[in-house]
């Protein structure tokens, strides 16, 4: 498989608050991609979610390699962000 896909996830902050993703499906294939919407539609979760910071209450994450997304080799060898503000962190250095 060469593409990043969820299945049918469910994501909920807490069980007070609404989902943010109810039985969600996506694929994303090989290139970049941009993700575009409104203030809280849910673009930084998907994120987390694909990156392992978070776990979907239901469904499934697949990466292109097969490795779980909160795995350190998936997030050490095939996860890369761009932030979108100017984002150095003060106690990391290049080395």
């Amino acid at each position: 498989m060469n593409s990043l896909a969820c299945n049918e996830i469910t994501f909920s902050y807490s069980r007070r608050t609404p989902d943010v993703f109810k039985s969600q499906s996506f694929q994303f294939g090989q290139g970049i991609h941009l993700l575009t919407g409104y203030s809280g539609c849910g673009k930084t979760t998907l994120i987390k979610l694909f990156a392992g910071y978070l776990k979907p209450q239901t469904g499934t994450i697949e990466t292109p390699s097969g490795h779980l997304p909160a795995s350190y080799e998936y997030q050490r060898r095939e996860m890369g962000f761009l932030f979108q503000q100017f984002n150095l962190l003060p106690l990391a250095t290049v080395r």
